[in-house]
């Protein structure tokens, strides 16, 4: 199997983009890979790009040093959609004629 189709994928931060299934591929990935905390953050970093690259150049992380964790809880409260906003959305979608 290749390494790249196993790999996680770029994330832009676009509408259209699900943070949960991307960052569950990333978790994954770097379990896979044996990869260090510090590891972990560089590579997030580096598979950030549009809009989502310049959220993770700008984000300010409270933690020294910074850990993945943090990464991820700043990421989770910037992209992941409000369960609330799901449900409306759902039912936009099945009310239409």
């Amino acid at each position: 199997m290749a390494e790249g189709s196993i790999a996680p994928s770029m994330f832009m931060g676009k509408t259209t983009d699900n943070p949960g299934d991307w960052l569950r591929q990333f978790e994954n990935y770097a379990l896979y890979k044996g990869l260090t905390d510090v590891q972990q953050c560089n590579f997030f970093r580096v598979l950030m790009s549009g809009p989502a690259a310049d959220w993770v150049e700008t984000v300010h992380i409270d933690a020294d040093p910074v850990t993945f964790t943090a990464y991820k809880t700043a990421f989770l409260s910037r992209y992941q959609m409000p369960q609330i906003t799901k449900y409306k959305s759902a039912r936009e979608i099945f009310s239409r004629t």
